[in-house]
């Protein structure tokens, strides 16, 4: 049996606008996989990379993906968390002791797999809770990987530097960060316009 999210993996996810993100984020089955879904939209990370965060990576005002869980496992990456989103996790993570029953410990994953804290939940897992997600909000060509795509043409069309958003990203070279990077109609006319 063909899922749509292995269909996905032969082209490259789409991008999608903050309100279709709030939409296909909304439409996810559990509290738990939003707020992943939320840490790879604000961290521009792979899910791979989300799943495997534990709760000793989240750090006061900054998520850390350590070079283990990365990929090619070359670079440990320090991400600075919006304020909002800091808030976000904090009251993610009072859920999450709640669920325990007792104190979460640093080697806790964030993302716990079905069977407790031990151990992550499956990026296949996720992909399935998405694949229903977009289509509950109509959403075609989008998979896990839109999450990261999304959050760095973002960021470019705000004009936040290449370099900036490589270090965040963890892309080895400009050139590969800027296969990712969509290019709106809206920049193109803006680019034409500066021409005259």
């Amino acid at each position: 049996m063909t899922t749509s999210h292995d269909a996905k993996r032969s082209g490259k996810s789409k991008t999608l606008t903050p309100e279709q993100l709030d939409q296909v984020i909304h439409h996810l089955p559990s509290y738990k996989h939003q707020i992943l879904a939320l840490v790879c939209r604000n961290c521009a990370c792979r899910i791979q990379e989300a799943t495997l965060l534990t709760w000793e990576c989240f750090r006061q005002d900054q998520m850390t993906f350590p070079y283990f869980v990365t990929k090619g496992r070359l670079d440990t990456r320090d991400i600075p968390l919006a304020p909002k989103f800091i808030k976000t996790l904090k009251e993610y993570q009072r859920h999450c002791q709640r669920l325990k029953g007792e104190k979460l410990t640093g080697n806790d994953y964030m993302f716990p797999g079905r069977y407790g804290f031990d151990k992550p939940i499956s990026t296949r897992a996720f992909m399935y809770a998405l694949d229903e997600a977009t289509l509950k909000a109509k959403i075609t060509k989008f998979s896990s990987h839109g999450f990261r795509r999304t959050a760095l043409t973002s960021g470019n069309e705000k004009g936040i530097s290449l370099r900036t958003l490589q270090s965040i990203s963890g892309h080895k070279s400009l050139t590969t960060l800027q296969k990712y990077l969509d290019v709106s109609d809206k920049q193109k006319l803006e680019a034409v316009n500066a021409f005259a």
